[in-house]
């Protein structure tokens, strides 16, 4: 059974644990926090919800299974026109975008009902673009022109296109692209001038947006208020009730399934499902889920500084800051250290699409620790230059 394991699950044996591991706090935590939806739309018919999820991450797995087996620098061909594909279903959506959850960010796809975060996919397919752009042009990486001016349009217009309906989708997302600019060797004076410029293009946005109705209306600007407004009773009911349960949750929580605020929180099993992990688990629980994370991380940076091809290390860091940036952004949101966010629990939170690009990610950034780990590995030191010179691999 382990010699049958060890030939199909290649890449990492512990990110592979680490899915599985989330996946399974995922079934408990949805099956408990569907509760109250199973009881206003199933008739308490709590099983609907857990099959559904059941289903969902299993398809998941089996993206993430057949993704690790191509090799991820076939990958290199989709990233290079990816984006473009990307912009016009953004444009698309921020036109005609379905109604759900206070924010017209969804795609109906016609006949079978089902709804998709069109940003999911620009941000993935920005992420797969940067990775072969600054894999193929680190000879001009100190030149502003040649590096920055190309990665405005593709960039700039995918922030544009989500910040309207999700702006903090859009802060994150710029996020990762400047920490893939920092991983990239990009000249630290130029990376600070970005991150300023970013920090001023974001508050003239929102300066901007306060003087328009049409962006008064957005979810967006009145979790913002209410955020930095000293008036308790403006505060959010989702904060409210999410201090609750991690009041009452304490250490080691209430048990599984005896939580009280999931039955009051909105989104308990999507957005704040961490403020239900911390009720029913307690601290120590919250604790493992970021360690996992954590872990995530650390399994993936091991992999990238045994690379030798800058296309996959970029790649995979990219794709893996995308997932704890998005894990962290949700948790600071439940403990209430930054406002509403929307932003999903990466393969924790009740969800589609979002689950299944989460998987596909996971599966690209297998097959990158799978190319890492294809030869025993030998003590080295790389600097940059040396994995530049040896990063010849990317298909045109």
């Amino acid at each position: 059974m382990s010699a049958l394991l060890s030939i199909n699950l290649r890449g990492d044996r512990y990110i592979w644990l680490i899915a599985g591991l989330l996946m399974l706090a995922s079934t408990l935590l949805v099956y408990s926090a569907t509760g109250s939806l199973a009881h206003r739309q199933r008739n308490s018919d709590t099983e609907y919800f857990l099959f559904r999820h059941i289903g969902i991450s299993g398809l998941g797995l089996i993206l993430m299974f057949a993704v690790h087996h191509i090799p991820y620098k076939y990958f290199g061909r989709i990233a290079q026109f990816g984006w473009i594909p990307a912009i016009l279903l953004l444009l698309y959506t921020l036109m005609k975008g379905t109604e759900l959850n206070d924010a017209s960010r969804w795609v109906e796809i016609p006949l079978l009902g089902v709804s998709f975060q069109s940003s999911e996919w620009a941000r993935f397919a920005i992420v797969l673009f940067l990775a072969r752009f600054l894999s193929r042009h680190q000879e001009e990486i100190d030149q502003w022109k040649a590096i920055f001016l190309p990665l405005i349009l593709p960039v700039g217009l995918t922030f544009l296109l989500i910040a309207p309906d999700n702006l903090s989708s859009a802060a994150l997302f710029l996020l990762v692209v400047l920490l893939m600019l920092g991983v990239g060797s990009v000249r630290f004076k130029h990376l600070f001038v970005l991150i300023f410029g970013c920090a001023f293009f974001i508050s003239t946005f929102v300066a901007i947006a306060y003087h328009f109705d049409w962006f008064r209306s957005k979810t967006w600007v009145s979790r913002i208020e209410t955020f930095l407004s000293s008036d308790l009773s403006r505060e959010p009911e989702q904060i409210t009730h999410a201090r609750i349960a991690i009041v009452t949750g304490g250490l080691l929580g209430k048990g599984p399934g005896k939580s009280t605020q999931r039955n009051f929180l909105p989104q308990a099993y999507n957005d704040f499902i961490y403020a239900t992990l911390l009720e029913e688990y307690g601290i120590v629980g919250g604790a493992v889920i970021c360690i996992l994370y954590l872990g995530l991380l650390l399994r993936v940076l091991r992999a990238i500084h045994r690379s030798d091809n800058l296309f996959g290390s970029l790649l995979a860091a990219g794709l893996t800051m995308m997932l704890t940036v998005q894990a962290l952004a949700n948790m600071a949101v439940a403990v209430g250290l930054v406002p509403v966010t929307g932003q999903s629990l990466p393969l924790v939170s009740w969800g589609g699409t979002s689950v299944l690009f989460t998987c596909i990610s996971l599966g690209i950034i297998l097959s990158v620790c799978r190319d890492a780990n294809s030869d025993p590995y030998q003590e080295r030191q790389h600097n940059t230059t040396d994995r530049i010179d040896t990063s010849t691999a990317l298909p045109a």
